[in-house]
């Protein structure tokens, strides 16, 4: 096949966001692979890295004349995924523009309703894309399921797709189309440089009220198998000169068995790094941790989300106070760091509420706290709610709501929340002295900004 697609991770909107954490787009990677496999010749340009002013797109098709462009839409991306899309199509009508991504897949009709889409891909895109792309003409399209368009001014919809059943049935992702050596390569807990982050697993059974990553990736959980996992490892750190990695899902340990033969391979190949992965409270199991220990796992993030027992009864998190106690617990035994992610100024929680997350976090002490502040993203039931009892003060073009209550609001939320932040660390002064090295230990001036910002997140306060 010889048609030409260009792939755009689009960069935040000029005010309003701040990319803390820049990541390599596996997801647009993972597409590219695909269509890689079926002979297309795909670029990738990570505008969300770069930060460059929409108009870019302009020089890049210039430079490469991809015949189909492909834009990923998230919530916080939907103004600059709009923006692109318009110039395209002003500058170049002929070009077959496409969006996907959870903005995307939540609001197709709005996308495609803008006049600068011909379709939008729904949910987990690999596939869908790829037949899009092999399609000879707008009726095929009618044939590709997970695909909305428009056909005489009519949208038309060919219904969701089925999941991804085996995914070790995708090729590794396209990271050679990216600039690796571009990204950030330090994580929080590992003194090693670089690190770079995989995916391994789709889909969360659970049913966080605050979350929405059910829309691409479903309720059913998927995983790559031990040997395709260790597979990517090993390539990483082979090719990539990996030192340490990070496994970026919320579901990690969930499949206990499958922890346990991806650590044994590890071990059996002598495959040696240092790692970091995400984990729920309660698939803590000590016969695992000890695999993960051994295998050269390092630190472990958590969602607590909250102190306060009815707070996390209100996000549906179905975990306990005791549950992240004990988890902790067991890992300061196997010398496994742990990180603790909260989330204040939820909808019906008090003030009260917030502080006992203060309280919680310090009995915890975890080796690196972090407090969120929760705005409503579309597409979680929570934000549902907040929309239709009128718990916001404000929404704005992309969606996102910030939270009103007869308790707080926006200003005030972000106060209790900077009182918080300062509290904790100077509470005990270990902390903050931890932050600080661990913020600047690394040698780039990008990480050094992103280390400023984390501090200057506390000392705002003063402000």
């Amino acid at each position: 096949m010889n048609k030409k697609v260009l792939l755009i991770n689009p960069s935040l909107p000029p005010s309003g966001w701040l990319a803390i954490e820049k990541l390599p787009p596996l997801g647009l990677a993972y597409l590219a692979a695909v269509l890689e496999k079926e002979g297309v010749e795909v670029k990738i340009f990570d505008n969300y890295l770069f930060g460059k002013k929409n108009d870019f797109v302009k020089g890049l098709l210039q430079e490469f004349d991809a015949d189909i462009v492909g834009i990923y839409c998230s919530t916080a991306t939907y103004i600059s995924c709009l923006e692109i899309a318009r110039i395209i199509k002003e500058s170049n009508p002929d070009k077959i523009v496409v969006t996907g991504g959870p903005h995307s897949t939540l609001f197709p009709e709005q996308m495609l309703n803008s006049g600068f889409f011909d379709a939008v891909v729904l949910g987990e895109g690999e596939y869908i894309f790829r037949d899009f792309v092999k399609s000879h003409s707008r009726q095929d399209w009618r044939d590709i399921k997970g695909l909305m368009f428009k056909e005489n001014g009519n949208i038309v919809s060919t219904g969701r797709a089925e999941f991804i059943s085996n995914l070790d049935d995708l090729p590794m992702p396209a990271r050679h189309l990216l600039p690796m050596d571009k990204y950030p390569t330090v994580v929080e807990f590992l003194d090693i440089s670089p690190v770079y982050s995989l995916n391994t697993s789709r889909g969360c059974p659970f049913s966080c009220t605050f979350c929405s990553v059910k829309i691409i990736w479903g309720r059913s959980y998927r995983s790559f198998s031990p040997k395709r996992v260790v597979d990517e490892v090993q390539l990483l750190v082979e090719k990539y000169g990996a030192k340490g990695l990070y496994f970026r899902e919320d579901n990690f340990t969930l499949d206990s068995r499958r922890v346990i033969e991806i650590c044994r391979l590890i071990k059996q190949r002598g495959i040696k790094f240092q790692w970091v992965c995400e984990s729920r409270v309660e698939h803590i199991k000590e016969d695992v941790l000890k695999e993960m220990s051994e295998a050269g796992c390092k630190a472990i993030w958590f969602g607590v989300e909250s102190g306060s027992e009815e707070t996390l009864q209100l996000v549906d998190k179905r975990i306990t106070k005791a549950d992240a106690l004990a988890a902790f617990s067991l890992c300061k035994k196997y010398n496994i760091k742990t990180g603790a992610s909260f989330i204040l100024g939820l909808p019906r929680e008090k003030i009260g509420d917030m502080y006992k997350t203060l309280i919680f976090a310090d009995e915890l002490d975890g080796y690196w706290t972090w407090f969120n502040y929760y705005l409503g993203i579309p597409g979680s039931s929570l934000y549902d709610m907040v929309v239709k009892e009128g718990l916001y003060d404000q929404i704005d073009a992309n969606g996102i709501a910030r939270i009103k209550t007869k308790d707080f609001d926006y200003k005030k939320a972000m106060q209790i929340r900077r009182q918080i932040m300062l509290i904790y660390y100077f509470l005990r002064p270990k902390r903050l002295l931890r932050l600080m090295l661990e913020s600047f230990r690394a040698g780039t001036w990008q990480d050094y900004l992103i280390g400023a910002l984390k501090i200057l997140k506390i000392y705002k306060v003063f402000l």
